[in-house]
């Protein structure tokens, strides 16, 4: 189990277990016969030592987890290793609002499935990121309404990659016709009392709208 509070992400074990206090940066909490550890992922150096964390996901492949900062940093820690290593990290241009993850199923990969981040910020636009937070491209925007909510649905083949560029970030929307299938969806909600259906990952081609709800929708 892992919970974000303040500038500090803690890895939890599910079940206590009998044993002596950890070492380093973990901290123990006994009752009468069972000690629980709990482990301090912290941030890279190069993240801002006072800033907070905004949002958490762990990814489908439950491999990495990662959280989003005030700062605009976006860190990746690998869950496969034992000491929370840092995976990656990649500066936003505004703060981040949601992350989530999405594995698809690449022709060109030879039947080997591909993974992205997602992540909205502050301004609605959602940038697609390589899982080692390396490099990114902006797929749509919300007209600067603030994004409260994301979820991908990647059923369908993709036969475009969605990270092609070189530099660290991009721009320009992902995907092509041939991606236009109700299989690859991305489902935002916003501010604005609506939720918009885009297909994915040319996000920049909207499905349809759900509108008409009274107040702010937080989840979808």
């Amino acid at each position: 189990m892992y919970i974000a509070c303040g500038r500090d992400v803690a890895a939890i074990p599910l079940r206590a277990h009998a044993g002596t206090p950890g070492h380093g940066h973990s901290h123990t909490h006994a009752d009468a016969s069972k000690t629980c550890e709990m482990h301090v992922l912290h941030a890279h150096t190069s993240v801002d030592s006072n800033a907070g964390i905004l949002t958490i996901h762990i990814s489908k492949c439950r491999t990495l987890l990662i959280a989003g900062y005030d700062d605009k940093s976006i860190v990746s820690w690998d869950l496969t290793a034992n000491s929370g290593q840092v995976a990656g990290i990649f500066k936003l241009r505004k703060k981040p609002q949601n992350i989530t993850t999405a594995t698809y199923n690449a022709p060109s990969n030879n039947g080997v499935y591909s993974s992205v981040v997602l992540v909205s910020d502050k301004f609605g636009e959602v940038y697609a990121l390589n899982m080692d937070l390396t490099k990114a491209v902006m797929i749509t925007g919300h007209s600067t309404s603030v994004i409260t909510d994301m979820l991908c649905c990647a059923a369908g083949n993709i036969t475009a990659p969605l990270i092609t560029t070189t530099a660290s970030t991009s721009s320009s929307g992902s995907g092509s016709p041939s991606n236009l299938t109700a299989d690859n969806l991305l489902i935002t909600s916003d501010r604005d009392e609506k939720i918009r259906v885009s297909f994915f990952p040319a996000a920049h081609v909207i499905h349809t709208y759900c509108l008409h709800h009274r107040y702010v929708i937080c989840d979808v």
